[in-house]
């Protein structure tokens, strides 16, 4: 359950001086995110049959612990400069030359009800607020702000080299910013320790006589969110090249290539399933295991190396551990 809010202020300027187009322009955002993560807010009942569930026999409740459940206040500005020339240096040829720069500040929410654990070998996360003994060190969720190098250069050009116009070839590349905005905390955030409490009861589960009173439920499931506390520069590359050429009054032929590549992007879809860590025998340190491009345990002994995605799984590798 969410409402966003997006205060937004643009303005632009065009210079015209000759063969020159020129543009400025700024802009300003204050975002305002509020959202409640309803993790089940009623309660799930597990029945191991179906003579256990009509004697009401529960193997399983689980469920958000009532009061805890309660909303994020996130807060965000975004600024941003661009200037762009569009330059005709001959009748035939046009370029066009850009930048932009953009910043966004670190999401924050009203409350201070944001962590992180800088390390995961931490006892406690760092927290938008002081609440002991959970949260003794009070800050953001990022240690540094990646977006204060946010200068995106970006070139273009229009050529049609042949003298009856027929011909046109076009081409262009630049660097796009991707922001570290407030709706990417959502599946983590919302469901957070201190500020979010889960409870998991394990058998004599009677349906018909509930569960214990809210102050008796037990903390036994809590979750901790891990963000890398000085997170890279997210950025896409686009580039594009096409010629077009003009076959008859009313045909014409155009072939393009377009491309993209992104960096460091900050989407965790590929880490649902993935391979617990193990811990050291000194610091309390973890290590993460190598893995194959299929995801198997990396042991090169066994042949388990396999780098196509598309490949075959060998029978010598063995699965890593899931983790739901």
């Amino acid at each position: 359950v969410y409402d966003w809010t997006d205060y937004q202020v643009y303005d632009d300027i065009n210079i015209l001086r000759g063969t020159h187009n020129i543009k400025v322009g700024g802009n300003y955002e204050r975002e305002l995110l509020q959202w409640t993560t309803v993790t089940d807010p009623s309660g799930v009942w597990h029945f191991s049959s179906v003579q256990s569930f009509l004697a009401g026999n529960a193997s399983k409740f689980q469920g958000g612990v009532p009061g805890n459940l309660t909303p994020r206040n996130l807060r965000q500005s975004i600024s941003g400069l661009y200037f762009e020339d569009d330059w005709q240096a001959k009748p035939r040829l046009t370029f066009n030359i850009g930048a932009r720069y953009e910043v966004a500040t670190i999401p924050i929410d009203a409350n201070g009800k944001l962590v992180n654990l800088y390390h995961m070998g931490d006892q406690y996360p760092v927290c938008g607020t002081y609440l002991p003994p959970y949260c003794n060190t009070v800050g953001k969720i990022f240690s540094t702000n990646p977006t204060l190098y946010n200068l995106e250069p970006r070139f273009g050009f229009a050529w049609s080299p042949l003298k009856s116009d027929k011909m046109s070839v076009r081409a262009g590349a630049g660097m796009f910013d991707v922001l570290p905005l407030p709706n990417q905390l959502l599946l983590t955030e919302g469901q957070a320790a201190p500020f979010f409490k889960y409870t998991i009861l394990k058998n004599g589960i009677s349906f018909y006589h509930g569960i214990p009173p809210i102050d008796q439920l037990p903390n036994n499931s809590l979750r901790a969110v891990y963000m890398t506390p000085n997170p890279g520069l997210s950025y896409l590359y686009q580039y594009n090249l096409s010629i077009q050429y003009q076959l008859a009054p009313s045909l014409a032929m155009l072939v393009a290539y377009v491309g993209s590549n992104g960096f460091q992007m900050p989407f965790r879809v590929d880490n649902i399933n993935g391979t617990l860590p193990s811990p050291t025998n000194a610091g309390g340190g973890l290590i993460f295991p190598n893995v194959d491009a299929l995801g198997n345990l990396w042991n090169p002994a066994l042949g388990c190396n396999q780098t196509d995605p598309n490949g075959s799984d060998p029978d010598a590798c063995v699965s890593p551990t899931m983790v739901n």
